[in-house]
């Protein structure tokens, strides 16, 4: 007997440059997963929610963002907060963003409007939250 989750594919469409690329990933898959299986070339560092490198836009052509993406964590919020970034779901680290749903667009030309490094200037206060 096949396992039909294992097999269950959605759609998952990465924009760069005005240029789309839609991909096929499993339900649940992080949108890092589904760009880096899918050879989608996406900023990210260290791929655990603490550097903020993979920030994407999102947009969602199924009924809402909320019932296509995960909801956000909040070590996510918090992360997102530090940089400055939207809290209202339009923007996501894709590490953290799991696709629920098809429809979802991630745009990366975004991560091109924004610097990490820039927004966690005194990152040691940052870490030393944390432990």
């Amino acid at each position: 007997m096949s396992d039909s989750s294992k097999t269950e594919k959605i759609s998952v469409v990465f924009t760069r440059d005005g240029i789309k690329s839609q991909v096929e990933t499993r339900p649940g898959s992080k949108l890092l997963v589904a760009a880096i299986k899918n050879k989608i070339e996406i900023r990210y560092g260290c791929s655990a929610c603490r550097c903020g490198t993979c920030g994407v836009a999102v947009q969602a052509a199924a009924p809402d963002l909320k019932s296509s993406l995960s909801e956000m964590t909040s070590q996510e919020k918090d992360l997102l907060e530090k940089m400055s970034l939207p809290l209202d779901g339009s923007v996501r680290l894709a590490c953290q963003a799991r696709v629920l749903a098809s429809g979802v667009e991630a745009d990366l030309s975004f991560q091109s409007t924004y610097s990490p490094d820039d927004a966690l200037e005194d990152e040691d206060d940052y870490y030393d939250d944390e432990y």
